[in-house]
């Protein structure tokens, strides 16, 4: 896995290398696919903030 810098949660840089909300929801061990859909919510908007 490459590595993200610190302040990155290892959920969001492992949903960003992997692409994969399922393996994430099993590193993370999640009875519920829509928690962990909300690491990636959150990375998709905080990249679409730091863009403006």
């Amino acid at each position: 896995m490459k590595k993200e810098p610190t302040w990155v949660p290892f959920s969001v840089s492992a949903y960003r290398q992997t692409g994969s909300l399922q393996r994430v929801k099993e590193l993370l061990n999640h009875d519920d696919e829509a928690v962990t859909m909300l690491y990636a919510m959150a990375d998709q908007l905080e990249v679409r903030r730091k863009k403006k």
